[in-house]
């Protein structure tokens, strides 16, 4: 009979929707305001980086506002994504980009594209380095208290230290979507649904061949 036909249709794709992940949307992490002032890329603060926290298990991308200092004739700096726990910075990055020359003295937006696996909730500091000394440069920071955790982190001296500022980085970061993965009873029902679609198939070729 037809309706069992539509049953079985109807069951199966009950099975598919349960089963498969749709293509949710990414997660973006972003520095909600507009420019407020800059930190300055030298030989003494030579990096800096943005600390966030990931909302999904991949960094895909991040963006920041930077710009080459008028009395540096060259400005090329280095993308780096570091893991950032119990207010200390991993020495070792966990992912190192290609170097990026920084042309103009007006603050532009450049974008990184890591790539990499990260955990749900674990914190990390998107950076960029100095390449070479004597380069100077700025990068755009926004107001205060504006992303939580909300602060910058810069490295000087041999060693990595909150900004004290409480400000961020004008910056995006785009995570993937977390997988959503079937519960329990999610998963029974699946089962429940393939094994109706199943019978339903069943009965419908045995009516065929005694037919």
């Amino acid at each position: 009979m037809r309706w069992i036909n539509y049953i079985a249709g109807g069951l199966a794709a009950t099975a598919l929707a349960l089963c498969g992940v749709g293509a949710a949307s990414a997660q973006i992490v972003v520095s909600n305001t507009a420019y407020a002032g800059t930190q300055s890329i030298e030989d003494v603060l030579s990096q800096h980086g943005q600390i966030v926290v990931a909302p999904g298990n991949q960094l895909n991308q991040y963006t920041l506002e930077i710009s080459r200092a008028p009395a540096s004739p060259t400005l090329t700096v280095v993308p780096k994504v570091y893991t950032y726990n119990a207010g200390v910075v991993g020495a070792v990055p966990i992912w190192t980009g290609a170097p990026v020359n920084v042309p103009s003295t007006v603050a532009s937006t450049f974008t990184f594209s890591p790539g990499i696996p990260v955990t749900i909730g674990n914190s990390y500091v998107l950076a960029v380095d100095q390449q070479s000394s004597g380069e100077l440069g700025r990068l755009n920071v926004g107001a205060p208290g504006n992303y939580l955790p909300a602060d910058k982190v810069h490295y000087s001296l041999g060693s990595w230290s909150l900004s004290g500022l409480n400000q961020d980085l004008v910056f995006t970061a785009t995570f993937a979507a977390p997988v959503s993965v079937p519960t329990l009873s999610e998963w029974a029902m699946i089962l429940m649904a393939l094994a109706l679609a199943g019978g339903a198939a069943f009965v419908i070729q045995r009516r065929r061949l005694a037919g």
